[in-house]
């Protein structure tokens, strides 16, 4: 038991140092956390190591795709149910991004005037909030009605990002 416990601290001071330097070099990850999406799934899996002793223990690798965006028809129903100020709706940003027009929608918070929650056509809702200020600064609104004007650019980033990142 003495052994075992000598061998076990020592890979676990090794450990530590590896996970330290790998922090310092910007290189470490803690792994998977949490997934979010409006469509997961699991594409494929594959067992890349079993446990020799016969434990049952396996290594898997699987690959998931995860939708984590909004399609237009999707931000539009939420636009329907929870419009409440004339502020809520579509805006486009005052500036191109990556050569093209980025879409977000709008919503303001419940009891809150100034603060909306975000919604983008590649992330979906977005943890952080917008003060008004900010929102009439980086974007200018869809008047109601020309709403369907948002449809192609908030469509393009969707399946842009449908695969990859931006």
């Amino acid at each position: 038991v003495r052994g075992q416990n000598l061998l076990f601290g020592y890979f676990t001071e090794v450990f530590e140092a590896e996970v330290k330097a790998a922090k310092a070099e910007g290189k470490y990850s803690e792994g998977v956390s949490d997934l979010s999406g409006s469509n997961i799934h699991i594409a494929y899996t594959k067992t890349v190591l079993k446990d020799p002793m016969g434990s049952g223990a396996e290594l898997r690798h699987s690959r998931v795709l995860i939708d984590r965006g909004v399609s237009f028809d999707k931000a539009k129903e939420i636009l329907d149910a929870q419009r409440r100020l004339p502020k809520d709706g579509f805006y486009r940003m005052r500036r191109e991004m990556y050569g093209r027009t980025q879409v977000i929608l709008a919503l303001a918070k419940p009891g809150a005037r100034n603060t909306f929650s975000i919604y983008r056509p590649n992330t979906g809702a977005s943890f952080f909030e917008m003060d008004v200020e900010e929102l009439d600064t980086k974007y200018r609104k869809y008047e109601d009605g020309d709403e369907e004007l948002a449809r192609r650019p908030w469509a393009q980033t969707y399946e842009l990002t449908e695969r990859g990142c931006m």
